[in-house]
């Protein structure tokens, strides 16, 4: 995917000096006339989505400061992020990947339904570096990310040993998907994290606040790797008296 857009800066060479013309750009300035050094001229540059293997959300129209509500810019850059194949397959049906980074770039985005995966799943990919932050609308019985193919099912709370036959997966659906450096503030509807069906998928240094059901919520699938998390449904040290449930894993029993 392309964009395109009109920025101003000061001439230097072919490409001028600001962050964007920086990035990798895919056609040469296309409008525009270049004016002696340090005068103002207008481009229209195109500038790909990705740079690389990296994803980047703002390109898609995300908002990184928060104002604008930014959930279907960044559902595009996830599926376009699932788009980028290596021919390879990880878990049989799994895709490879490849790799690919979705660089939230530090941005604090406001967003008003779940960011969820492409359904045709996929492995290798790593979310990074960024907020994602419920508006007053989000569902109250979702979460914030879900990690959750069309065949996958939520199951229902249920006691230990009735939902041992449940948590069995009904088919891996995504495998070695990393999460890292994200806050995830649920603003007191709904949850975190979903992952279901999901193989291998490694959660580290992220920071969950204000979930009223669940911070991060795993079933079925095989290995989940959560390191270095701070959970609590309000920011304290003591005396939280929320009822929310910091962290929901699966319990499989040896038949």
């Amino acid at each position: 995917m392309a964009i395109s857009f009109r920025h101003p800066c000061l001439y230097k060479g072919s490409w001028g000096t600001c962050r964007e013309s920086e990035r990798q750009p895919i056609q040469k300035r296309i409008k525009g006339k270049h004016l002696k050094e340090g005068e103002q001229h207008s481009y229209i540059y195109h500038f790909n989505a990705c740079s690389g293997r990296v994803v980047y959300p703002v390109e898609y129209g995300a908002d990184p400061t928060g104002a604008q509500e930014s959930s279907d810019a960044i559902l595009k850059a996830v599926g376009d992020a699932f788009g980028l194949e290596s021919g390879l397959e990880m878990l049989a049906g799994v895709r490879d990947l490849g790799g690919v980074v979705i660089d939230l770039q530090g941005g604090n985005y406001t967003i008003s339904k779940p960011i969820t995966f492409p359904s045709s799943g996929g492995g290798n990919v790593v979310v990074k570096g960024g907020t994602l932050r419920a508006t007053d609308s989000f569902p109250t019985d979702r979460h914030l990310v879900e990690l959750r193919a069309s065949n996958s099912q939520k199951l229902p709370k249920t006691s230990v040993f009735s939902s041992m036959k449940l948590q069995q997966p009904n088919g891996i659906y995504y495998e070695d998907i990393t999460f890292r450096d994200i806050l995830f503030d649920s603003g007191y509807r709904g949850g975190g994290i979903f992952v279901v069906d999901s193989a291998r998928i490694r959660i580290n240094n992220c920071f969950f606040l204000h979930f009223t059901t669940e911070g991060i919520l795993v079933q079925g699938g095989h290995e989940t790797f959560i390191s270095s998390c701070f959970l609590g449904q309000h920011s304290t040290v003591g005396g939280d008296k929320g009822r929310g449930t910091s962290l929901a894993l699966p319990l499989i029993l040896p038949a």
